[in-house]
């Protein structure tokens, strides 16, 4: 089994709060194509990628959390969306849709410049639900 250390990266969250419990996770991991893009990569993943879903707040959505990799190793970034709907594949279904109507369709240049980067490696992307009872708050 493999293990991997991340650590909170220095730029915030994003999100809104919304008072619900985090009741599922979309765990993404990326990496950069190449080392000396990493940089770009990660100012890409937070000022556009991030922030745009952030601002159409999907429904379920309730904060992304940016981690970066403590050795500087693969999978570099690790984006931890929480989310207090309980059926999180919906809310990650549904959030493409919704930057869409705001951005434009695929093979426009704004959603296009969204949904990838020329420096883009996604790893691994899986959404995970909370399952039995929630902690007593």
């Amino acid at each position: 089994m493999t293990g991997y250390h991340y650590r909170h990266h220095a730029r915030p969250a994003q999100g809104r709060l919304t008072g619900g419990p985090t009741v599922g996770l979309l765990l993404v991991l990326i990496s950069p194509r190449r080392p000396e893009d990493a940089q770009a990569l990660r100012d890409w993943g937070d000022f556009v990628h991030i922030r745009h879903i952030a601002e159409v707040a999907v429904p379920g959505y309730s904060m992304i959390t940016p981690y970066e990799h403590a050795d500087a190793g693969e999978p570099r970034y690790l984006h931890l969306y929480e989310i207090d709907d309980d059926d999180p594949e919906a809310a990650f279904r549904a959030m493409t849709p919704r930057v869409s109507d705001m951005l434009g369709p695929p093979g426009t240049p704004l959603y296009d410049h969204w949904a990838t980067h020329p420096a883009l490696r996604i790893d691994y992307v899986n959404t995970f639900r909370l399952t039995g009872e929630a902690w007593p708050s």
